[in-house]
């Protein structure tokens, strides 16, 4: 599992840089970063009601910044 997770990390940091770039639009870059955004932010709110805080989500928008 965590090898996938990281795996689906260092695609989305690709798919970000490759957007930058301009060689992928944001639809097609939407597909491949969403991947691990789910994956980060179902692990955020799991770990926010462990210890009783507030999730620190990551939207789309934050992460093509």
């Amino acid at each position: 599992m965590k090898n996938e997770v990281e795996e689906m990390k260092i695609n989305a940091e690709a798919a970000r840089d490759r957007y930058k770039m301009g060689e992928l639009n944001r639809k097609e870059a939407k597909e491949i970063i969403d991947l691990y955004l789910n994956v980060f932010n179902e692990k955020s709110k799991e770990l926010a009601k462990k210890w009783n805080q507030k999730p620190k989500l990551i939207t789309l928008a934050g992460y093509l910044r």
